[in-house]
């Protein structure tokens, strides 16, 4: 019987000029969509996030009349709050964009389901750098290197035979893009130390 050796590996995010503490709620970008009044149901707004941002959307009605009492859906299908999908009256936030939360929201009157807004939601690979903002906020376009798949950073022992492949994966972004590096037992791993 092999009894495997115990290795501890680590992977390490840098961007040159940042802090390299994460990212709590504070130093997250968070980007929003314009608050729009009640658009006719045909009318979307068309907003970008970039994969780790925010996403807050916001629907108020016409002459900013009450709405009463709303819900919001994604692609026709109701939407639960969550860790994070946090869903408000009028307001929704997706915390930690992906890919899977592209789509169309709407938020509509919760007893006459008339839709207020409508908003085609795109997700981009890297995270948003504020271009298609007015510029007055220099500060979101730099930021400190943060996990863009937290969910699936697990702690846990992985043990494989020996002469197997194992392969780890260090999901991360920043900006400017942070430079990977592996540890193991305490020292820098390069693929040709295997």
């Amino acid at each position: 019987m092999v009894v495997p050796a115990c290795v501890l590996v680590f992977c390490v995010a840098v961007v040159a000029g940042a802090t390299s503490e994460p990212p709590g709620p504070e130093q997250r970008v968070v980007r929003r969509a314009a608050e729009v009044p009640g658009p006719e149901p045909s009318q979307q707004e068309q907003v970008a996030f970039g994969s780790g941002d925010t996403v807050e959307l916001s629907c108020h009605p016409p002459g900013g009349a009450p709405t009463g009492p709303t819900v919001w859906a994604k692609d026709g299908t109701g939407l639960v709050a969550s860790h994070r999908i946090l869903v408000g009256p009028q307001r929704l936030q997706v915390l930690n964009a992906s890919h899977e939360d592209a789509g169309v929201y709407s938020c509509q009157h919760r007893l006459t389901r008339r839709v207020l807004c409508h908003f085609s939601v795109r997700v981009t690979d890297a995270p948003s750098s504020g271009d298609d903002e007015d510029g007055e906020d220099v500060a979101e376009d730099t930021g400190a290197p943060y996990w863009t798949r937290p969910e699936r950073m697990d702690k846990k022992l992985l043990a494989v035979p020996a002469a197997n492949t194992v392969r780890f994966r260090c999901p991360a972004a920043g900006n400017p893009t942070p430079s990977i590096s592996w540890l193991k037992n305490g020292k820098e791993f390069r693929g040709e130390h295997r």
